[in-house]
């Protein structure tokens, strides 16, 4: 009798995103104040999904609120301090790591069900700085997401709306907002004597 060895294709995929940065900010148009920043980068490896897969993942995060009075950020997660061989202290980002393990068992005999083994484990301890300061600007921020959901909170008078649109055509022009998440701003609803309309 004659028996073919099946051989196992290597399979390795990597997917690396160096930075994604997020400022979350307050306001309309230019007039904003930033209030969060958000940076996380991620690397991830992915083998021989065909046969016994295997990933393994890195996530890093920092976090930091603005603070406006001393117009400085403030971190909300504390980087993590490492001391250097010269004596020298480092700061790093906050890692969480992921691992997933799939066995299908191929070198036993015995028919098993695939394992799968998952691990999420951060070796540096999670520490959040929370003053005054930082909840009084998240509570703004949360103040600023609720009016955004409302359609009155969409606009206000006296703030200067974020777009504009000039025609330099000399053509008389028409605009379809119908349908659009644009609106006229309250400023355009002039009242008639101020306006001209008679």
């Amino acid at each position: 009798s004659f028996s073919m060895s099946e051989t196992v294709k290597e399979e390795k995929c990597i997917v690396e995103v160096p930075s994604i940065a997020i400022i979350i900010e307050n306001g309309v148009g230019v007039h904003t104040i930033p209030m969060l920043f958000i940076e996380t980068s991620m690397d991830a490896q992915v083998s021989n999904w065909s046969s016994e897969m295997k990933m393994n993942s890195t996530l890093r995060l920092t976090m930091s609120y603005y603070n406006n009075v001393i117009a400085l950020w403030e971190p909300l997660i504390e980087p993590v301090e490492t001391e250097m061989s010269n004596g020298l202290s480092d700061y790093y980002p906050w890692e969480l790591q992921f691992s997933l393990e799939v066995d299908k068992h191929l070198e036993s005999a015995e028919k098993e069900e695939p394992t799968t083994i998952i691990k999420v484990k951060s070796e540096q301890t999670l520490e959040l700085l929370v003053t005054k300061t930082c909840v009084d600007v998240l509570q703004t921020l949360g103040n600023a997401f609720s009016k955004a959901i409302e359609q009155e909170g969409l606009i206000k008078a006296g703030v200067d709306a974020p777009y504009a649109i000039r025609n330099d055509t000399g053509l008389e022009i028409q605009l379809e907002l119908s349908g659009t998440e644009f609106q006229f701003h309250t400023a355009n609803f002039l009242p008639k004597e101020r306006s001209g309309l008679v």
